[in-house]
């Protein structure tokens, strides 16, 4: 609604009417600074990570990984963009994907109690659990185990209201397990609540295999972009550098 005073009184009066909810105003103006600061105070950051790698025309041969189906020699020496895309296929393939979530234990990640979210540790967590089932069994668990610490030797396993010691074998339903910490003094872990979450593998491939990023460089490039968005910065960086070992450990057994 537009006013249009036609004298100084009138004008005053508009002015007086807004001015009487400066309280209202300023109100409006802290809560929304209030919720800006929180936000960024406790919202989860994300990190783009990337890695460039150039393929080397005469390392870029006939590939034997699974689910991959190869070209021919000749198709890809009249195209240079076909081993390119050939490869970009290599690397996003499921056997090296499962390398990098094997050796990394991406299945399984630590979080701590927060203010006000919970804090995920990587290669800093404060215990370490240690399944005695086979393989087989672990890649397929799906849980969530709260630790809550007693003392320096002893936790509770809030799964079955327990009492154990640390280093001791815990019965579970997918097998034994031995959880201990993972710092030299446990005493700054007593009265702390953490969080231990196993996936299993194939779902974690799958993900990582969707949020991995792997694109050409261009057209008639010989430039594979690698990206990777993680909120903790050295877990990306260590996926794409263990992604980028896996392939170039397998181009060397090809070529051997």
């Amino acid at each position: 609604m537009n006013f249009k005073p036609n004298n100084k009184d009138e004008f005053r009066e508009i002015i007086e009417r807004y001015l009487s909810n400066w309280k209202w105003y300023i109100l409006s103006i802290f809560l929304c600074l209030t919720i800006a600061l929180i936000n960024l105070r406790y919202s989860t950051r994300a990190y783009k990570i990337e890695a460039t790698i150039r393929i080397n025309e005469n390392m870029a041969d006939e590939n034997v990984v699974e689910g991959y189906n190869k070209s021919s020699s000749s198709e890809r020496k009249s195209d240079p963009s076909k081993i390119v895309k050939d490869e970009i296929r290599v690397l996003q393939s499921r056997p090296l994907i499962e390398r990098v979530v094997n050796e990394l234990k991406l299945n399984i990640q630590f979080f701590g109690q927060g203010k006000l979210i919970a804090k995920e540790y990587y290669s800093d967590h404060p215990l370490e659990i240690n399944f005695l089932a086979n393989d087989s069994i672990i890649n397929k668990i799906d849980t969530t185990l709260t630790v809550h610490v007693v003392s320096k030797s002893k936790y509770l396993l809030q799964k079955d209201g327990k009492e154990n010691g640390f280093g001791d074998k815990v019965l579970t339903p997918f097998g034994n397990i031995v959880i201990t910490p993972n710092v030299d003094n446990p005493t700054g872990l007593i009265s702390n609540d953490y969080t231990i979450k196993i996936r299993p593998v194939a779902k974690v491939i799958s993900s990582y295999s969707k949020s991995i990023s792997i694109k050409s460089g261009g057209e008639d490039s010989s430039i594979i972009n690698i990206s990777l968005v993680n909120p903790i910065r050295r877990k990306g960086k260590d996926i794409i550098n263990k992604l980028i070992e896996a392939y170039n450990d397998q181009k060397i057994e090809q070529k051997n």
